[in-house]
């Protein structure tokens, strides 16, 4: 673990402090995003923002800042028909995702998508530093109450509901929560949910 210091989105380093690096993000990734990205989303700062922290993750598990290809697949179950890419997943599997012209935010375990952020600077020094929109996208004290509960996740685990919620579970109730594999289990509520854009 490491005291977060970001020089590109100041904001967000000092809400999130803690963070813990699991690699860097290769070169064909920031290719990808530096050829195809829209020039309003403002990608030389999430590039810049990589170059700082790589793959990794904050707030004990809270939010994984992911290498978009190498997870790129947990968006295929949900998009199969879309070139989309992960930014950020949450402690339980919520996605802030874009397709390199819009940035959107999943919530795979109700079954919906929006477009969030106009680029990356709103996204990390805005709206990733305000309580209400953590609290709205991330519900911070549930998941407080869950870190509590069974422990800091493992690389490359979520947490989630058994039954899940789609098959009648509880999303209000810690002894409902189970540690998953993150793939698995979104290609599993993938399978439970008619995705709806809001």
């Amino acid at each position: 673990m490491t005291t977060a210091s970001s020089h590109v989105f100041p904001a967000f380093s000092k809400r999130h402090p803690v963070f813990e690096k699991f690699d860097r993000i290769d070169e064909e990734c920031v290719q990808i995003f530096k050829e195809n990205a829209a020039p309003h989303l403002l990608v030389d700062l999430l590039i810049e923002f990589w170059s700082e922290y790589g793959e990794g993750r904050f707030s004990d598990g809270l939010l994984y800042v992911c290498n978009p290809i190498h997870k790129k697949s947990i968006l295929n179950f949900f998009f199969p028909e879309r070139i989309v890419y992960p930014l950020i997943i949450s402690s339980f599997g919520n996605v802030i995702f874009t397709d390199l012209k819009q940035i959107y935010y999943l919530s795979p375990v109700y079954g919906w998508y929006r477009e969030d952020a106009l680029n990356f600077e709103l996204l990390f020094e805005i709206l990733l530093k305000r309580e209400d929109y953590l609290e709205g996208a991330f519900d911070l004290e549930f998941d407080a109450k869950c870190v509590q509960k069974f422990g800091v996740l493992n690389r490359g685990e979520i947490f989630g509901f058994e039954p899940a919620i789609a098959l009648g579970g509880n999303d209000e109730d810690v002894s409902s929560v189970r540690k998953f594999q993150m793939d698995a289990h979104l290609a599993f509520l993938s399978q439970l949910v008619e995705l709806k854009e809001r």
